[in-house]
């Protein structure tokens, strides 16, 4: 679970929410994975997701009203392979999720697939304490029949990337630099396959995470402060946490 908190300006019910652009309602986002694991080199299993409001309602900067609201996203399956790729000094795993367009958002615009690579590259820097890195995403999908009337494009391609840079003050504590770059390719918006463009707000975040011991369960709770790149103020700079728990 993830809290996207409230803005360091403004009303304390409010956050910037970089996937809308906007001030809207505080949101929390939930997620869940059931996974197997056969042999060390391959994981695989389901996963699910959804987001919440819970204030609101908000009026953003756009003019939009933003209401409470429970709103579930694409499931899927994955695949997971933390030995696909060995590089000496690197650590590599790998991510390859399908997700299936069942949610009533995709099938509003016609998405029949979508499928997401993920790639996490550290450098194994043992037995230091220091940790860096960099994350890759990329999210192709596919669209049957015409854009439908109301909709201004849809987005055919989605890719993020990410340094970190973190360091281990003990056995249960850590702390953590990260920044997202994002951009996308629109359809019929942007001619070409290769044309890419800005997607979401660019931004870093200062992440703490406690990872107390709760064997046989792994247990992470963290908060973290995020601020945009290239506008930043107290407007768009928030406060969030952080809740895993598995076994």
């Amino acid at each position: 679970m993830s809290l996207m908190g409230p803005s360091l300006g403004g009303d304390p019910w409010t956050t910037y929410n970089v996937y809308l652009g906007d001030v809207a309602p505080l949101q929390m986002f939930y997620s869940a994975t059931l996974g197997y694991e056969p042999i060390p080199e391959i994981e695989f299993g389901i996963t699910g997701s959804a987001t919440n409001n819970i204030s609101g309602p908000v009026t953003g900067i756009t003019g939009n009203i933003y209401t409470p609201n429970f709103v579930f996203f694409d499931p899927g399956i994955y695949l997971k392979f933390p030995k696909l790729i060995q590089i000496p000094g690197w650590y590599v795993t790998t991510t390859v999720s399908f997700l299936f367009p069942l949610t009533d958002a995709s099938q509003e615009i016609g998405r029949v697939l979508s499928f997401t690579f993920n790639q996490n590259w550290g450098i194994d820097l043992n037995p230091s304490n220091w940790t860096f890195g960099c994350t890759l995403f990329l999210n192709p999908q596919f669209y049957a029949g015409e854009l439908p009337a109301g909709f201004g494009y849809r987005q055919t391609f989605v890719g993020a990337l990410g340094p970190y840079l973190g360091y281990r003050l003990s056995d249960y504590v850590t702390v953590q630099a990260s920044t997202v770059f994002d951009f996308d390719h629109r359809s019929p918006d942007q001619p070409g396959w290769l044309e890419l463009g800005p997607n979401l707000d660019d931004r870093a975040r200062l992440s703490v995470s406690v990872t107390p011991n709760v064997y046989p369960y792994y247990m992470a709770i963290g908060g973290y402060f995020q601020m945009l790149l290239d506008d930043p103020s107290w407007d768009t700079s928030i406060v969030g946490a952080d809740f895993t728990i598995g076994f």
